[in-house]
């Protein structure tokens, strides 16, 4: 999408605006859907997201020609394209303490896929189309996509799910109905800002390096082709793959023994070393070589940012708070991609540099406010086992 942008006249900031909208959008809409979703059961909201979602795709697919128009229609995914929260949060209820870590690492893990076939499926796409043809191809592909979920959801899911439905009603007979704000008010800031703050200023860090990759490395390594930077994201999304399909044999190791804040520790730490090599990188091989080091760490920060928030919280709280934990983060995928664009104006390699320097803070914040402190009273949400 950003080289088709570029061939629409539009310029690095202009970009990075685009890419700002669906962050911005999800800043309010999420703890309006972790709400709804406490409340009247998380799969029913997934399926209706689902179904708007890839509505908005396949109109997409029909107004590739203006970025106005598609800068419209990306309110749509921003209110509405919360699937993967919906889906951890449904883990975060049913799976117990000992395989929650297990359950979220595979759940990203098969995320990942997307990001493996994703790009290079685009990439040929665009080759043999031409960008523009592609662009709506693809748009519309991705339409089909979340259509063939919600039925999915529909005839599998839902059948199959009405013990966890039964649980979520159990839960909101248990307490007294409340406004949205008033139940944000009464979170333990005191333990959660410190976890939240080094989530946000990570996942920043992140989306301003991803955001200006496809156009940073077309003018690094201008020989590339349109699939060859396909199978670079691809790459990226293969050892994503790999790394979540390892967290859950990683945390129960003898090291860990499943301790998720050391996990988290060394995770912090292992992200700005893997923006420091691509950041100082002057080749192709060695940026790859940053780019996996990057992956294993935001891959096990995701997986333990879920089940730290989850364990923290009050019973029959996660949803809430995970949707506050996603707004927050929408507020790094509104900002990042508009910060990249300005970076960029100046040089195609500034915004590594920007996200290294963002790391390391990140990493300074979970280790003075998380790991340092004595770990909070943990409060398990309800499984299905407990019932």
């Amino acid at each position: 999408m950003p080289q088709h942008a570029t061939e629409l006249g539009a310029s690095p900031s202009i970009i990075g605006l685009y890419g700002s909208i669906y962050g911005a959008i999800q800043l309010f809409s999420s703890p309006i859907i972790g709400h709804i979703g406490d409340t009247h059961g998380r799969i029913p909201v997934l399926y209706f997201c689902l179904i708007i979602a890839a509505s908005g795709y396949c109109i997409s697919s029909l107004v590739t020609y203006s970025l106005l128009l598609l800068s419209l229609l990306r309110f749509v995914a921003g209110i509405f394209k919360h699937t993967q929260d919906l889906c951890r949060n449904c883990l975060a209820d049913i799976a117990v303490k000992k395989e929650k870590t297990k359950a979220i690492g595979q759940f990203n893990a098969l995320s990942n896929i997307g990001f493996i076939v994703g790009p290079a499926i685009s990439g040929y796409i665009s080759n043999w189309l031409g960008l523009a043809t592609g662009i709506s191809v693809c748009f519309f592909l991705c339409g089909v996509l979340f259509f063939l979920n919600a039925i999915m959801v529909w005839f599998i899911l839902w059948p199959n799910a009405p013990s966890v439905m039964v649980l979520m009603k159990q839960n909101l007979k248990k307490r007294e109905e409340k406004s949205l704000f008033a139940r944000i008010m009464e979170i333990d800031w005191k333990v959660h800002s410190g976890l939240l703050l080094s989530r946000f200023l990570a996942a920043f860090a992140v989306l301003i390096y991803r955001s200006s990759f496809v156009l940073g490395v077309k003018n690094l390594y201008p020989h590339l082709t349109p699939a060859e930077v396909g199978y670079l994201v691809s790459y990226n999304g293969t050892l994503g793959l790999v790394i979540g399909l390892c967290i859950g044999s990683v945390s129960a190791c003898t090291y860990y023994a499943g301790n998720e804040e050391k996990m988290q520790m060394h995770a912090s730490l292992l992200i700005p070393v893997g923006f420091a090599i691509i950041a100082f990188s002057n080749n192709l091989s060695l940026m790859m070589a940053g780019m996996a080091i990057l992956v294993v760490g935001t891959a096990v920060s995701r997986a333990c940012g879920v089940i730290l928030t989850t364990s923290r919280s009050r019973p029959n709280e996660a949803g809430k708070l995970l949707g506050l934990s996603a707004s927050i983060l929408s507020i790094a995928r509104s900002a990042g991609p508009f910060v990249a664009g300005i970076a960029q104006e100046f040089s195609f390699a500034a915004p590594a540099y920007v996200s290294f320097v963002t790391s390391v803070l990140a990493l300074l914040v979970y280790y003075s406010k998380v790991y340092r402190v004595h770990e909070p009273p943990v409060h398990e949400p309800p499984t299905l086992k407990d019932q």
